[in-house]
């Protein structure tokens, strides 16, 4: 949610916004003032106070908010979102012209219902391909419906000026929990993925998430990928995937199998996402302590 254009930090003390290197700000999208206020009382602040030397600091960023440094209680919990997925440049722009394009009676809550209720149709369909494999399409258009829902909201609530900061972080928050629970529970009973390695992997997600909405907490910078890779590029290859498992749920590795192919998947993606938690607790615990050293100098 909550997704709006990039921006750049610049010179220490400095409080210029300004697009991101190679990308333009598209027509219909505009820089609110500083001291505009919104429904629920928090103003749309710009960085300001920038020091690019603080290691709590990102040197890249997609939510305008008022510098870390110095935050007062009217800013206090908001958060900037940092992205870094491969396919970022482009989503961005496909999804600034679906803002535009979309109808005035649909609003950000019916494209985050529509998330919500695709990944748990994809999590049935996974149910059901244990009958008959050709619900495996359906799993695939419900992908393809959860990244609309899920990476429309936001764009479009910015679109038209009407952002809810809080609001949109805890329920689409709430809402990729539900949806992974649903998604994983179907693959679990799909007969594509052994139950002890999809539940297995369920936990790894949480994890993951856990240590994200703690580093989000007390860093106030949203990370949504790692290793190049977030949540479409993830969406992606499980689409992958999932097409190839109506070829053949099967494969063989350096002669060795059969092995079902969504285990192997599984098994990468647990060891993958605990690497990129315990990465990303290393990182910000030392930027932690760098910020609040044991003992200070001077």
């Amino acid at each position: 949610m909550l997704n709006i254009y990039p921006i750049k930090i610049y010179e220490k003390g400095a409080s210029k916004l300004a697009p991101s290197k190679g990308f333009a700000l598209p027509s219909g999208f505009h820089q609110k003032p500083a001291n505009q206020q919104v429904s629920d009382g928090l103003s749309r602040a710009v960085l300001t106070k920038i020091d690019k030397n603080d290691p709590i600091l990102p040197a890249f960023s997609h939510y305008p908010v008022k510098g870390v440094i110095g935050m007062t209680n009217e800013n206090k919990g908001m958060h900037v979102r940092e992205y870094g997925g491969l396919l970022e440049v482009p989503e961005k722009k496909a999804l600034f012209w679906l803002a535009r394009k979309t109808p005035r009676w649909i609003n950000s809550d019916h494209l985050t219902l529509l998330g919500l209720a695709s990944m748990m149709a994809a999590g049935a369909a996974y149910w059901i391909a244990a009958r008959n494999k050709y619900a495996l399409i359906l799993v695939v258009m419900a992908l393809a419906a959860n990244w609309l829902g899920d990476s429309l909201d936001g764009t479009l609530a910015r679109y038209r000026g009407c952002q809810r900061p809080r609001y949109g972080y805890y329920v689409d928050h709430v809402i990729d929990l539900i949806g992974a629970a649903s998604l994983l529970a179907g693959l679990a009973f799909s007969g594509y993925m052994n139950r002890q390695i999809a539940f297995a992997l369920l936990a790894a997600f949480a994890l993951m998430e856990a240590e994200v909405f703690l580093a989000t907490h007390v860093r106030h910078v949203f990370r949504l990928s790692c290793f190049r890779l977030g949540p479409t590029e993830l969406r992606i290859l499980l689409a992958a995937g999932t097409i190839y498992l109506l070829h053949d749920p099967w494969i063989s590795i350096a002669g060795k199998g059969p092995y079902l192919l969504f285990d192997v998947g599984g098994i990468v993606s647990i060891a993958g996402l605990l690497l990129a938690m315990l990465y990303s607790a290393v990182r910000n615990a030392r930027a932690l302590y760098r910020a609040e050293p044991l003992f200070n100098k001077g």
